[in-house]
């Protein structure tokens, strides 16, 4: 199709786009706080996570329409699917992780996550069923996938937010807010070591890798405090112009 989907947090809606000229296609409305995003080649249907609304959207991208959501009790953060009819969830302020039906849309289970708290980046080794979940309490959570059961956790750097896999290397990378990429090796299924921290640049914490290349992909900014709204604190958003996409790649 050519079809690339973005989220639009602000106004509530994922725009399509045309992959080779870039040109926005439609909008699509669809329930507050749109954020993670990811297309799903078993049910071929573009899943949407989202924070206020604590749903995941289900669209379509052939007719580039919302045809379903999936009701999760809480905030979404990063979803996976395991290509056998089960997807995975992270709810960030109740430090779950929900397994849905994407078919039926259908909650099958909930687990808390041990030794976790705020949970956003999520990854799934799928031979052995294990989850990779990273958490704002600067650890990253391996879970069997089976059973929920949390099997170890281990450092990482500060302001997590996004977790790759990749299953031939079996490194696990965690891009971080505070401009590090902490990196863990799978040693076995049950068994895990850090391998140490690739410095990036603060605010790359979004990132995907590509599973050919094993590029890592990570989008970054210089950041400046914005004025406070309704008594609220100064935040920090992005400088205009500085916005940059980092590539890592093994030498």
């Amino acid at each position: 199709l050519h079809r690339g989907f973005t989220t639009n947090g602000g106004n509530a809606t994922v725009s399509v786009f045309d992959t080779n000229t870039f040109k926005t296609l439609k909008k699509i409305s669809v329930p507050k706080d749109p954020d993670f995003t990811f297309y799903d080649p078993q049910t071929k249907r573009v899943l949407v996570c989202h924070g206020d609304a604590a749903v995941i959207t289900e669209i379509d991208p052939e007719k580039a329409v919302a045809v379903g959501k999936i009701e999760l009790g809480g905030g979404a953060e990063a979803a996976v699917v395991d290509g056998k009819g089960t997807g995975f969830v992270n709810l960030e302020e109740q430090a779950e992780v929900v397994s849905f039906d994407p078919h039926a849309l259908t909650v099958k289970q909930k687990w808390p996550i041990t030794g976790c708290e705020t949970p956003t980046g999520l990854a799934l080794d799928v031979p052995n069923a294990r989850l990779f979940i990273g958490c704002r309490s600067k650890v990253l959570a391996v879970m069997d996938a089976r059973s929920g059961n949390v099997i170890t956790t281990l450092p990482i750097g500060d302001r997590v937010d996004a977790v790759a896999f990749d299953a031939e290397s079996k490194l696990i990378f965690a891009s971080n807010g505070d401009g590090t990429v902490s990196v863990i090796r799978q040693k076995g299924a049950n068994q895990y070591e850090s391998v140490g921290d690739i410095e990036t640049q603060k605010s790359a914490k979004t990132m995907t890798i590509d599973p050919k290349t094993k590029r890592l992909f990570l989008a970054a900014a210089e950041m400046e405090s914005a004025p406070a709204a309704n008594g609220q604190r100064a935040r920090l958003r992005p400088k205009p112009g500085s916005f940059t996409v980092l590539v890592v790649e093994r030498q």
